[in-house]
């Protein structure tokens, strides 16, 4: 697990950024804009918790997580880690864009498309 310098946040924030979800998850209801998910960072390892998120080249790799889409956004002064070996990134705090299926052939092209 790295924690990502304050420059390589800002240029992650360049690109689209998505999470793949439920509707909840371990007691977690996910709602559109800030939502807050607390983690134990132990020797450099998140034991659960998070919001894991990942560019739009990585989507694909995770169409197993769940049934819905959202597009994110990092909140400000927001330390985030990246997943060694993964194509995701993680934070506790994160701004949900709206619900969209996953699988709608609107979404699927425009994952495409980007």
């Amino acid at each position: 697990m790295n924690t990502l310098t304050e420059t390589q946040v800002n240029e992650l924030r360049k690109h689209k950024l998505y999470t793949i979800t439920e509707e909840s998850h371990k007691n977690i209801t996910y709602r559109d804009g800030l939502n807050t998910r607390s983690f134990i960072l132990d020797n450099s390892e998140i034991k659960g918790g998070g919001f894991p998120f990942f560019p739009i080249d990585n989507v694909f790799m995770y169409t197993s997580c769940g049934t819905y889409i959202r597009e994110v956004t990092i909140p400000d002064n927001e330390p985030v880690y990246k997943e060694l070996g993964t194509g995701f990134y993680v934070c506790q705090n994160l701004i949900l864009g709206k619900r969209k299926k996953l699988f709608s052939k609107s979404i699927i092209k425009k994952l495409l498309k980007e």
